[in-house]
């Protein structure tokens, strides 16, 4: 068995005076009330809270939820009049507050020096994501202000990037790469890719920031085997 994801869940006496707390802690509304007595959120890494109404368990809940700037949500919390002191360990950052009920909702940030994932391996993520069609995990590995540029392209942004360059991942068979190389925040990279439909190279430039890939520029134009002979040239069309 191979687990992808994961939900974290809080029972509360009264759901919907909970729902108006947690509106207010995380700042926007509900993503789904489609079941009676629970409400949900998403977030883009996948995973999702969900507060549910069962009055026997409420109180005794506790979650964890993950944010890029610990301080900034303090801040944030405490000009909604929810105070929260920041505790640093040797790996994290974490603040914990109580809702409505009682349950423990704690907010924690990794440290930058204990970053699982280095940009190149963010970069193999993101194309293996194609093989295996896998569109959450490639969700979950692409930030909100991502932009995507080629040679047909104009810096889509994210959803035109789902919309219109997704799709290839039906035809996508493989890569493998020739050059896999990091400089700073960016990944150069250069494959062989393999389709249902034919074989083909691509040099593409990925910058990765904060865990997540936020553009992306791709070179192409060679077919593999190559259309010209070996030591000839070909004039464009």
């Amino acid at each position: 068995m191979t687990i992808k994801n994961a939900l974290a869940s809080v029972a509360v006496k009264d759901i919907d005076a909970a729902v108006t707390w947690y509106e207010k802690v995380l700042g926007r509304p509900a993503d789904s009330t489609q079941i009676s007595g629970m409400t949900e959120w998403k977030f883009h890494g996948g995973g999702g809270l969900q507060v549910y109404a069962l009055p026997e368990r409420a109180g005794s809940c506790s979650s964890t939820l993950t944010v890029s700037d610990i301080d900034e949500e303090v801040a944030r919390l405490a000009k909604l009049g929810i105070a929260a002191g920041v505790q640093v360990g040797e790996k994290v950052k974490v603040f914990m507050v109580k809702d409505t009920d009682g349950n423990s909702i704690a907010f924690a940030q990794a440290l930058e020096t204990t970053v699982a994932r280095d940009a190149v391996s963010i970069a193999r993520a993101a194309y293996e994501a194609y093989v295996s069609k896998d569109r959450s995990a490639i969700e979950a590995l692409i930030a909100d202000d991502f932009h995507f540029s080629s040679p047909l392209d104009n810096r889509l942004d994210r959803a035109t990037y789902f919309t219109r360059c997704w799709p290839n991942s039906r035809t996508t068979e493989g890569f493998e790469f020739i050059h896999l190389v990091q400089q700073g925040e960016q990944v150069f990279v250069t494959y062989g890719g393999r389709s249902t439909q034919a074989r083909f190279r691509n040099t593409e430039i990925l910058t990765v920031r904060d865990g997540q890939i936020v553009e992306v520029e791709v070179y192409f134009g060679w077919n593999i085997p190559h259309e010209v002979p070996v030591g000839e040239h070909r004039d464009p069309k």
